[in-house]
This record gives structure tokens, sequence and C-alpha cells, in this order.
């Protein structure tokens, strides 16, 4: 089975031929492609959740570029 794009898209990507995913067989590009959009529905809840603190981050980086020690503890939310 060759993987497709429109059926698994977070598993396309354009790459080199030793990491060629559409070599994949059904059942494991299937299992691989449920455990992905399981991953990104988690990161998108999570930004979600955080989306006062991200939107604070992002806004800071494109003035400063870099972050790092107390002040980028200081954007983070609490944990």
């Amino acid at each position: 089975m060759r993987v497709r794009a429109r059926t698994y898209p977070l598993l396309h990507q354009t790459i080199g031929a030793d990491m060629l995913l559409s070599g994949l067989a059904g059942g494991t590009a299937r299992r691989v492609h449920r455990r992905l959009r399981k991953a990104e529905r988690q990161a998108r809840r999570i930004v979600a959740w955080h989306r006062p603190a991200v939107i604070d981050l992002a806004a800071r980086l494109l003035e400063v570029e870099t972050l790092e020690g107390e002040e980028l503890r200081r954007l983070l939310p609490d944990r």
C-alpha cells in the first residue's frame, strides 16, 4: 500500500529515500497516523489552555527573538 498525503496528512512530507514513509504497510501507517493525530489533538488542547501565555510569549519573542532565564520563566504558565 502506498501512503498518500490525502489519507494520512501528518505522515506526508518530502524526505530522503532512506526515510521514505510511503513504504509502510497499511496497518503500520494507520497506527502511526492515529498516534500522530492523538498527539496533535493533545498539543492543541495544551496550547488552547495556555493561550494567553502563548500569545504573550510569541509577542515577546517577536520583540527580542531569544528568551531565557528569569524572563522566560516569568512568561511561562505555572506547572
